[in-house]
């Protein structure tokens, strides 16, 4: 990690750079459905994808920070 320039990005970009690759994750998971529609019509992830959504946010974080990408705030 040593020979990586740190790169800083601002909270927005950080946060939506790390759910949309943990999203991608959770999409190419092997279970069959990971959205449901609540009573007021709103998408949600399913509670085992949310828990998978969950643990690749640790995966991808991890990833990042040992590659010098970092929340900037």
């Amino acid at each position: 990690m040593s020979d990586y320039k740190k790169i800083k990005l601002n909270p927005p970009q950080y946060i939506g750079l790390y759910c949309d690759l943990a999203h991608a994750m959770v999409e190419q998971s092997a279970i069959d459905q990971y959205w449901i529609i609540d009573d007021d019509g709103n998408e949600n992830y399913t509670p085992e994808a949310q828990e998978m959504f969950n643990h690749f946010v640790g995966i991808v974080e991890y990833i990042l920070e040992n590659n010098g990408i970092e929340n900037g705030a």
